[in-house]
């Protein structure tokens, strides 16, 4: 019998060992990928991470069963401090929603990067309202927008029948008139070089 209480103590202290991020709240880091996003992009604003925590992103006390035929979900690599750097502590893949309402959660977990294990493992969530917002906002970040191919540059106009033709007509005024003051200027010279003095 005397077993059994050092079985539970040695449970618990390896899920508190495994479980840092309980009690610790939103992350320290987080590392994005998905539709749209060219390489992972990590964010460290605290303000941006504070509804993003295990159980800040998720409605863990209310599982969902696993949507049919979802796609388009953005990866969260979750970190908190240690040391000098971060260790990673769990994953989960937000899905916008399609229209209207909140996104959905799947968690991979912690296991999904070998961090332990936890009952919320492979378990699907609704986000919560907090949570929800909070990614909307992540996702509108300028770093996190699709970049543009090169070659998308805006196409040169190209001019239409009318414009071609107004072209031509104002070319050929501009040579007609350039026609008629090159035959006047001879005659201008020539009234200009005679000598009104001299007598033959």
């Amino acid at each position: 019998m005397r077993m059994i209480p050092i079985i539970l103590a040695v449970a618990v202290a390896a899920l508190l060992a495994t479980s840092p991020a309980l009690a610790k709240g939103p992350p320290d880091k987080l590392i994005i990928s998905g539709p749209g996003i060219a390489a992972p992009v990590e964010i460290t604003d605290a303000a941006a991470l504070r509804d993003l925590g295990l159980g800040g992103l998720e409605e863990l006390a209310a599982p969902l069963e696993p949507p049919p035929q979802i796609s388009g979900g953005y990866q969260l690599d979750r970190f908190f401090r240690h040391g000098s750097g971060y260790q990673i502590f769990d994953r989960a893949v937000y899905y916008p929603p399609a229209a209207g309402g909140r996104g959905v959660v799947f968690y991979p977990g912690l296991s999904a990067v070998g961090g332990g294990w936890s009952e919320y493992d492979g378990g699907w969530f609704q986000a919560t309202a907090a949570g929800d917002a909070a990614m909307r906002q992540l996702l509108a970040r300028p770093e996190l927008q699709p970049a543009l191919p090169a070659t998308s540059r805006a196409p040169s106009p190209v001019p239409g029948p009318g414009a071609t033709l107004a072209a031509l007509l104002l070319l050929g005024a501009g040579a007609v008139v350039l026609a008629a003051w090159l035959r006047a200027r001879p005659a201008a010279g020539q009234r200009g070089g005679a000598d009104p003095t001299h007598r033959g």
